[in-house]
């Protein structure tokens, strides 16, 4: 059978202490230490390191397990030998803490089992049928974690900001190695954005990425401390959870881009491994704020370095990878994120992509960004050359500070960009404001407000212009204006 996780390491640690763990069952009492290789617990539910070590990370580890061929059939057979003791409790037979562990444990693979299992016979006998609270939590978690793994974020419309994400599989690939997170914890105000990118030299490019970001989203949510700690305690976490990949998928290792931010500051914090990307600033002119992970290094061919005109080949290769044996440290930085910005979260497959890069400009600073960004992957999935993903954070409320400028750029005919107003902000107080004019009849400023527009490069949608024409049409009393909204839509 194939494996998707580490089981060897329960395999190792059994070894010669399996036969001892089923003697002492049948005996009625647990007398040396190996409850933790042979009833395996969730994830999270102790802290030491052999906890961690022998911990079920998913509900499809603990599947694995149990479908095992020498794992199930051992952790079954353990469990009816506690079926066949008499007159003593799961404390007289294990002491404290590890009859709870047992619980734990149980509670566990009657998830994956059938009903009537013999994992559902021990709680009846031991437990009165009662399933341990903690452990049905962390899976609630672990279940809310994955959902939020590769989908596109539901951010509710009456948040003051926007959230795009996707990806593109490279063409021939069956599964894609990018993996993304986007999560708005609500009651911090905090959104996490994760964006992780497998190395496709690797065996398993795609489980590195996703272990990476469920194990980000994970412990980012579960751990204490400032946004700093908990972003270093959560890459570390991701890092030693990549290295933990077993099986076939062993040895892979991925790129790690993680950025927060309270949506109530103007600063977002960040790190990065590897060479994907974090861009931050106005439409025309995007920064990159994270350095890449890359070094120089020959090429080679079969053993041998490629040589061009008796000259080394050098190529492009990343120095810093989650899962990588070498230690890993983890640097948060901070940068001002203002209301007239865009944060971007690339894989190497966007800014390695010149149709993207030399469109960054005229993409971040449409009308409808949305809109162009999904036009964009959609137009690149065809004929993609490396798996690619995007997010990308911006702002649409407006404060009173902000509303105050915009007015003031358009009555004194100021360029918005100068007194860094973002181009959503002010194409959404535009169209109510043009919404509010035609309503008026005061077609004047209308005419007033759309060459203000077009002054500085402000573009209508279609719908939106739509709209306006049938206003000016049921007015009937201004053919002009009739006649310049049907141009723009022509030009639209």
């Amino acid at each position: 059978m194939t494996e998707k996780f580490n089981l060897e390491r329960f395999l190792s640690a059994q070894k010669g202490l399996y036969e001892t763990a089923l003697d002492e069952l049948a005996s009625g009492y647990k007398r040396t230490h190996w409850m933790w290789f042979i009833f395996p617990q969730m994830e999270g539910l102790a802290m030491s390191e052999t906890a961690h070590r022998y911990s079920i990370k998913s509900v499809e580890e603990a599947r694995e397990y149990l479908e095992h061929p020498v794992l199930g059939s051992r952790l079954k057979n353990c469990a009816e030998a506690l079926l066949g003791i008499k007159e003593k409790s799961a404390t007289d037979i294990f002491s404290y803490p590890d009859d709870l562990k047992l619980r734990s444990c149980m509670t566990l693979f009657c998830t994956v089992a059938d009903e009537g299992s013999v994992f559902h016979l021990v709680l009846e006998k031991y437990f009165a049928g009662q399933l341990d609270d903690r452990t049905i939590e962390s899976l609630n978690s672990s279940a809310a974690t994955r959902s939020v793994i590769n989908t596109r974020p539901d951010i509710s419309p009456s948040n003051t900001f926007k959230v795009f994400a996707d990806r593109v599989i490279k063409v021939g690939k069956n599964k894609c190695g990018d993996s993304f997170a986007v999560e708005f914890l609500e009651k911090e105000g905090i959104l996490l954005l994760v964006v992780a990118d497998g190395v496709s030299t690797c065996p398993c490019d795609w489980k590195a990425s996703e272990v990476a970001c469920e194990a980000v989203v994970r412990k980012f949510k579960d751990c204490q401390g400032s946004m700093d700690t908990r972003m270093v305690l959560a890459a570390g976490k991701a890092n030693n959870a990549v290295r933990q990949i077993g099986g076939n998928c062993a040895s892979s290792i991925t790129s790690l881009t993680l950025a927060t931010w309270n949506v109530n500051e103007d600063k977002i914090h960040f790190l990065n491994v590897g060479d994907s990307r974090l861009y931050l600033g106005p439409a025309n002119d995007l920064e990159q704020i994270t350095r890449d992970d890359v070094a120089p290094i020959l090429l080679k061919r079969n053993g041998e370095v490629v040589l061009n005109a008796g000259i080394p080949v050098f190529m492009r290769g990343v120095t810093r990878s989650l899962g990588q044996t070498d230690p890993l440290e983890f640097e948060v930085q901070t940068r001002p994120f203002r209301s007239h910005e865009v944060l971007l979260l690339v894989s190497d497959g966007i800014s390695k992509n010149e149709a993207f890069t030399s469109q960054f400009d005229a993409i971040v600073g449409s009308s409808d960004l949305q809109e162009k960004l999904s036009q964009f992957i959609r137009d690149n999935s065809y004929d993609n050359r490396d798996d690619a993903t995007l997010v990308a954070v911006w702002r649409t409320g407006t404060n009173d500070m902000v509303l105050g400028e915009i007015e003031r750029c358009l009555q004194e005919g100021i360029d918005f960009r100068t007194s860094m107003i973002g181009q959503n902000q002010i194409l959404e107080f535009i169209k109510a404001d043009l919404l509010i004019k035609m309503a008026e009849g005061v077609n004047s400023e209308v005419n007033t407000t759309l060459d203000y527009a077009k002054k500085f490069g402000i573009k209508f949608d279609r719908d939106f212009l739509s709209s306006l024409l049938s206003v000016a049409i049921s007015q009937g009393t201004d053919r002009l204006l009739v006649t310049r909204f049907r141009d723009l839509i022509r030009r639209t």
